[in-house]
């Protein structure tokens, strides 16, 4: 019997000693666990506050962009009526094709352009503008405007896009008339004065749609809307 008792007294030494070193390993693995955890933290915050970084430097330089094109609007405007102080119908061209231009800027323009009549070509081909650039452009379209040109060649407008800017031209004092071509080009016709019977909008593939049946008008603004992509 006293046998047995030491034996089992033994036993639950020995047990009790490996509950202890899996107890021990169990809280080294907590601890490491714990480190690494704090190791993430200080990771997730260290990128945290890099990409905030990044998203202001990215604002910036989107802010500066947009200062610099702004600005490149402007000197067109005052070099033409520094060269023709007396004739407004000298075309003024304002090139930004392949620029990087999204949306944002074309807004920024757009404002800019607003009851504008120097600048008269505007080259906007080759950039990311989407339906909500071309409603801004359209609001420009609309009212007073000296555009005779605008090329959206190659951007991301969509059917519903064309048809805002054409809507537009619609409304235009100066259009009489506006053709869609089958290839997303826009033509407007007008006279100089104002125009004095409502407006009509005939399809491009309709013979009666030609603009050289209309002798007594002449384009007086084209919007080029091919190869996009939405």
């Amino acid at each position: 019997l006293a046998q047995r008792s030491s034996n089992t007294h033994a036993l639950l030494v020995k047990y009790i000693a490996q509950c202890q070193e899996v107890m021990m390993q169990g809280d080294q693995e907590v601890q490491s666990l714990i480190q690494k955890l704090d190791s993430c933290k200080v990771q997730m915050n260290t990128l945290t506050k890099n990409n905030s970084l990044l998203q202001q430097k990215q604002s910036a330089l989107e802010d500066a962009k947009r200062r610099i094109i702004l600005r490149y609007v402007s000197v067109v405007r005052e070099l033409c009526v520094a060269i023709h102080p007396t004739d407004t119908h000298k075309a003024a061209v304002v090139d930004l094709a392949g620029s990087l231009i999204s949306d944002d800027e074309v807004y920024a323009i757009a404002a800019l352009l607003r009851n504008d009549i120097i600048i008269k070509k505007l080259c906007l081909a080759n950039n990311s503008i989407t339906d909500g650039g071309a409603h801004a452009l359209a609001s420009v379209l609309s009212g007073r405007s000296g555009l005779t040109s605008v090329d959206l060649r190659d951007n991301m407008l969509s059917a519903r896009g064309v048809r805002m800017l054409a809507d537009s031209l619609e409304r235009s004092e100066r259009s009489h008339h506006v053709y869609i071509f089958v290839e997303d080009r826009i033509e407007a016709l007008g006279l100089a004065a104002p125009k004095s019977h409502p407006i009509s909008m005939l399809a491009a593939n309709d013979d009666k749609a030609n603009p050289t049946q209309q002798p007594d008008l002449k384009a007086v603004c084209i919007v080029h809307c091919q190869n996009n992509n939405p």
